[in-house]
């Protein structure tokens, strides 16, 4: 204990507190996931290291403190990386899933919204004005460009997530992906994800769902 107190100035102190702290967790060596928790900028590394954390060791503790980071931190790194992170756990059936990045965007207003999105899809080497936008049309430019199988294999969660971003994509890509979506809806698949979207706060999102399924119900 004297000893992980005393090196968080080291160069090593990133590299063993990523040791500790995983074998505390695997372990639930309590006293000594304290000791990480005590120590500074324990979240930053714990951010930094979630990936690393298997599945069966996550905790209802750790769903909370996502959730708080997303709802309260500034660090724009931070966010990016639970987003990332969140965006490909897929397995609803593990604790930290894709489910809360998208109940996420739900509480937030357009503003709040914006400003999320701003944050997860802007790069450290993006420089020009809303290339954030252009990184969420990227994304979605990508799922336009798959086969038909490839699309229909596409999950309820991630289609959600990605109807939810969709109304801040430049306006051409936004269109296509929403005529995309409204295939899919009229083949059957998409309509868990309309679903969680219409819960959202934010005006962009709810228009989005409007979009897709007018002429789903239309007909």
């Amino acid at each position: 204990e004297m000893l992980f107190k005393r090196i968080p100035n080291l160069p090593i102190y990133e590299g063993v507190f990523r040791y500790v702290y995983i074998m505390a967790r695997r372990a639930t060596n309590k006293p000594l996931i304290s000791l990480c928790e005590d120590a500074p900028n324990f979240l930053l590394h714990y951010v930094a290291n979630l990936p690393l954390l298997p599945p069966e060791v996550h905790t209802e503790e750790d769903v909370t403190r996502l959730r708080q980071i997303l709802t309260s931190s500034d660090d724009v790194q931070a966010l990016r990386n639970i987003a990332i992170f969140l965006f490909h756990r897929r397995d609803t059936e593990d604790l930290l899933n894709i489910k809360i990045l998208i109940m996420h965007i739900n509480t937030l207003d357009d503003v709040k919204c914006e400003n999320f999105l701003n944050s997860i899809f802007t790069r450290s080497n993006d420089y020009q004005h809303g290339a954030w936008r252009s990184n969420i049309s990227k994304l979605l430019g990508n799922v336009l460009n798959r086969s038909d199988d490839e699309v229909v294999g596409i999950s309820e969660h991630a289609l959600s997530f990605m109807l939810q971003i969709s109304g801040f994509a430049d306006w051409n890509i936004r269109e296509q992906f929403h005529g995309l979506f409204s295939q899919l809806l009229a083949r059957g698949q998409g309509h868990s994800a309309i679903a969680y979207a219409r819960q959202a706060c934010s005006a962009t999102v709810r228009h989005s769902v409007e979009e897709v399924t007018a002429s789903t119900e239309e007909a």
